[in-house]
């Protein structure tokens, strides 16, 4: 009995929808982003978008590790601006960076942990002055 309870909780897990998180403001300048267990890929997934809420697609998306200022992971967010990484590494020392002609740059600063649920974050691009 105990392990099909253990085996219904790592499901659960496994088949859960992400939690939203906001655009950083300067109160709150870093997210935490706490990540599954190994049985669960390493997940953090977004939507860009402009100041009007419109998907900002074809934005550069990486994944920079701040001591390297090299990429770990990088892709370019689909026509309705949604992008997905898995199997993340762990560490504090990773930042989040969005790029798009016409938009100033986007930069979060990650702490990425794990025993948690993959994050769903909504980033908003603003138009370059």
């Amino acid at each position: 009995m105990r392990k099909a309870f253990h085996l219904a909780a790592l499901a659960l897990l496994i088949t859960g929808t992400g939690i939203c998180a906001t655009h950083p403001t300067p109160a709150a300048p870093q997210i935490t982003v706490e990540l599954p267990r190994r049985t669960v890929p390493n997940t953090l997934s977004g939507q860009i978008t402009d100041s009007t809420g419109a998907p900002v697609g074809g934005t550069l998306v990486e994944i920079v590790d701040i001591q390297t200022h090299n990429p770990v992971a990088s892709q370019v967010a689909s026509e309705s601006g949604e992008f997905s990484f898995s199997n993340l590494p762990i560490g504090d020392h990773y930042k989040l960076r969005a790029t798009q002609h016409n938009f100033d740059p986007l930069e979060i600063p990650l702490d990425i942990k794990k025993h948690s649920h993959a994050k769903h974050l909504k980033i908003e691009l603003k138009v370059a002055t």
